[in-house]
């Protein structure tokens, strides 16, 4: 592992997470306009789980590039914000089981009532049959 100095001046080091910059995973990157993820929901396939149902399509870039959508009739905007962090926590652990894709996340009402772990198992089981479909 790389060991880099703080800037701090007080000699403290911290270890970088990965050997070199060519073994990152795929970064993640938020699907934010709004024609993206129209193509997204019309042209791609879709995957249905438990916890979510995924629509993605391929993409020509390097990033795998994603949004969440949460309804009102989730609940409250905290329960929307807290299924939002679940799921970006978990995608964030399994980004490097996908190639670039376009993906858009709705959870559905069954997440509301999960834990992380059971969430980071639906999204890593779903990564894999999209893995295994292409």
């Amino acid at each position: 592992m790389m060991v880099e100095t703080c800037s701090n001046g007080a000699g403290l080091k911290a270890e970088s997470a990965f050997p070199s910059d060519l073994e990152r995973p795929v970064r993640w990157v938020r699907l934010a306009h709004h024609k993206t993820i129209r193509l997204a929901l019309d042209q791609g396939r879709k995957m249905v789980c438990a916890a979510m149902v995924l629509y993605y399509r391929p993409n020509d870039g390097v990033e795998c590039r994603w949004a969440i959508r949460t309804r009102k009739a989730l609940g409250g905007a905290v329960c929307r914000n807290r299924l939002r962090r679940l799921f970006r926590e978990a995608i964030r652990q399994q980004a490097h089981i996908l190639q670039p894709i376009d993906a858009v996340i709705l959870p559905r009402h069954e997440a509301m009532h999960m834990n992380f772990h059971q969430v980071s198992a639906a999204v890593s089981q779903t990564f894999l049959k999209i893995v295994t479909a292409t």
